[in-house]
């Protein structure tokens, strides 16, 4: 995933900062005549089970973040918020009966692991940080993976969010870090037998775990992959540079795969072109082949595989679809047709956070 350095700092003063964390972002004269930046933002991030869905949603730049749940069968719509915060990063259990998400404090106060019960929404912290908490996801054991940076000062004087490491919550011991890395960028994880696979960008220079970006290469990639012990829950840290994985043409990253590892799928984007737009790939490591869907509207989500059914959405100017690729057939089917409209008539429920 890459982008122009100098389009990141100027631009991260508008929007919230972990919202961003793991986002393309362009010079304002790259984007077309009348182009949502903040919409087109929130259009990467999608929890999704097999009978419900999260996305993220906002009336203005001036709003808080909240959470807007879909339920499948019936079609309804229920709009979350919590008062002095964001609230960012969901993840549903495949189940769709727990919803973990980050709480970001406004001023730098600070983010919050919330896991709600979705079937009468008692919530509670599970976890606090100074900093960062994001791209947290239920793994075997009862154990939480999730991303975590404290704030960083630089030498031009801003506050970043830049030394980002993979953490793990055990349910008798607590949070341990996994890694040392401290990654500019690091999301999307996911957990596959012996492997763990995420997206990272931005290598410390005195921890070279993975190569520089060239954002003038035509092939590009942020994905990369890592043994992971799901025993002693162990990643150990790699000899050598990794190498980036499904490097083709154009830019590859936010990846997702089926426990078993037999399927990933990832976001793709050409590199000529000047407001990116994603389109999800669905890949069998084992076979090495690759199946494009082509996005409608603004582009893909991040994908999200539920045993073997491919999950995402795709954002247009006043409209949200979700929708899965079955395992076997060729084309994604619309779970949920989502309208600005809709969800402006969907009255935000304050949620009631157990400290």
């Amino acid at each position: 995933m890459i982008a122009l350095a100098a389009a990141r700092s100027s631009l991260k003063k508008a929007i919230s900062s972990l919202l961003l964390s793991f986002t393309v972002l362009l010079p304002s004269s790259a984007h077309p005549q009348g182009f949502d930046l903040d919409r087109w933002n929130r259009g990467f991030y999608l929890a999704a089970s097999v009978k419900n869905a999260v996305i993220l949603v906002r009336s203005s730049r001036a709003e808080n973040m909240q959470l807007l749940l879909v339920e499948f069968d019936s079609g309804k719509l229920t709009k979350f918020k919590s008062k002095g915060s964001h609230l960012l990063s969901p993840y549903l259990s495949p189940d769709g009966a727990r919803l973990l998400f980050s709480r970001e404090l406004l001023d730098r106060k600070g983010t919050e692991l919330v896991s709600c019960d979705t079937s009468n929404f008692t919530c509670r912290v599970i976890l606090r940080s100074a900093g960062s908490i994001h791209s947290a996801i239920q793994i075997s054991g009862g154990r939480i993976l999730y991303v975590s940076s404290p704030f960083v000062t630089g030498g031009d004087g801003r506050v970043r969010l830049s030394r980002n490491d993979i953490w793990i919550i055990e349910p008798k011991t607590g949070p341990r870090q996994l890694t040392d890395f401290r990654f500019y960028e690091l999301g999307s994880l996911a957990v596959a037998q012996d492997q763990i696979y995420f997206s990272a960008y931005g290598p410390s220079r005195d921890r070279p775990v993975i190569p520089l970006p060239d954002a003038r290469a035509d092939q590009q990639s942020s994905i990369f992959r890592l043994p992971y012990d799901p025993e002693k829950a162990m990643i150990d840290p790699p000899s050598r540079t990794l190498s980036p994985l499904f490097v083709s043409a154009g830019i590859a990253n936010y990846p997702a795969a089926s426990v078993d590892g037999s399927l990933v799928a990832f976001l793709r984007t050409r590199t000529n072109i000047s407001s990116h737009h994603y389109d999800l790939v669905i890949a069998n490591p084992n076979s090495k082949s690759e199946q494009l869907i082509e996005a409608p509207g603004l582009g893909a989500s991040r994908p999200i595989i539920i045993d073997h059914d491919v999950y995402a959405s795709v954002v247009g100017e006043d409209w949200t679809l979700i929708q899965v690729r079955r395992q076997g057939e060729h084309s994604m089917k619309t779970l949920a047709d989502i309208s600005d409209a809709s969800i402006a008539r969907t009255e935000a429920v304050e949620l009631n956070i157990d400290q």
